[in-house]
């Protein structure tokens, strides 16, 4: 039995409702799988994967391919954790440097975190989950409950407060002004898993932020992780932390033949107009990605923008405040009123 295991106490069982992974993985062998049309299992797939976040059952892991093949590998997983997105609350995902993030379904959960708690520790200090210096919640009802408060709490007049507390030493902590504003995003939760099969990983996953990148580039990381893993083509989550939108993208739905070749050519398009080449591939990222990829894949790209229209983009870019419903719903009544886009075309070299 691992370490964390072995310390977590017996009150500590996977969350109501969930099954054991090895029963799941029996039953789905079992089912025979009907041959159905690719739009239809790619729509079925998109479902899943939507239907997995709003039900909380989403789970995000930043995972070194190599390492993560060891551990899939292992008949006795040992807890790993995960962070959790909620559609429509603004969570801010972990940071995954040069990591690949995966979105795993329904994890079996050994213990909820309302933050990230650093779970690593339990790995050599004989602690339980429950002594970490982040409270340990019941389950996962009550983390819902408190990501939609804070949440909810973004759009306060006043800002919000900590409650106050008695201290390990009798002493009263005061409350405390909370570390991110009503237009910060919310720290992720971290959930500690009691480990997961190959067949939970449904879907590549980045944020919004990341996705200003080339398409072609994200596309082709996506292969050397699922080549690593011997998985075959996964579906692409894209999540935004400001807004709390998931997108869910497949493979064909993005690629075309003029892609990569007019991706190699946007930050040169941008300077020849004047902008910076991070300003403009932001402004395309604002457009979901299905439509950002239709107008890449076009042999001639058209370039948009009158003033007023570029002014507003510009800051919805420059300030993550102003990135919100009602401004967004501007720029789409302007283009259906043709003022700011499409209005000259130029070609590219």
């Amino acid at each position: 039995m691992d370490p964390i295991t072995q310390n977590t106490p017996a009150m500590m069982h996977p969350l109501p409702g969930q099954s054991n992974n090895q029963d799941r993985s029996a039953r789905c062998s079992e089912r025979s799988v009907p041959l159905i049309p690719r739009d239809q299992l790619r729509e079925h797939q998109r479902n899943e994967i939507l239907l997995a976040a709003r039900q909380g059952k989403l789970g995000i892991r930043a995972i070194c391919a190599e390492q993560e093949l060891g551990y899939l590998n292992q008949v006795n997983k040992v807890p790993r954790p995960v962070c959790w997105v909620w559609p429509g609350v603004p969570i801010q995902t972990r940071p995954s440097g040069t990591e690949s993030k995966v979105g795993i379904t329904n994890p079996e959960m050994l213990a909820v975190y309302k933050k990230n708690a650093e779970t690593w520790q339990l790995i050599n200090s004989g602690k339980a989950v429950h002594e970490l210096s982040v409270k340990c919640l019941s389950d996962d009802s009550e983390i819902k409950k408190k990501m939609g408060e804070l949440a909810e709490r973004r759009w306060d007049v006043y800002p919000g407060f900590t409650s106050g507390h008695l201290q390990p030493d009798g002493t009263f902590s005061p409350p405390k002004l909370t570390p991110y504003g009503k237009t910060g995003l919310i720290p992720y939760p971290e959930l500690l898993t009691t480990g997961y099969d190959k067949a939970q990983i449904k879907c590549y996953f980045i944020t919004k932020e990341e996705a200003t990148r080339n398409i072609s580039d994200i596309l082709q990381e996506k292969h050397r992780l699922e080549d690593t893993l011997g998985i075959g083509s996964l579906p692409l989550a894209v999540y935004c932390q400001s807004s709390g939108s998931l997108e869910v993208y497949f493979e064909e739905e993005l690629v075309g033949n003029q892609l990569r070749q007019n991706e190699a050519c946007l930050d040169n398009l941008a300077l020849s107009h004047g902008m910076d080449p991070q300003i403009f591939r932001g402004i395309l990222n604002i457009l979901p990605m299905s439509l950002k990829s239709e107008s890449l894949n076009k042999v001639e790209l058209k370039v948009f923008l009158r003033a007023i229209a570029l002014n507003k983009l510009t800051g919805i870019i420059l300030n993550s405040a102003c990135y919100n419903d009602e401004n967004l719903q501007l720029i789409k009544d302007n283009k259906s009123a043709k003022l700011p886009l499409m209005v000259e075309s130029a070609k590219l070299p």
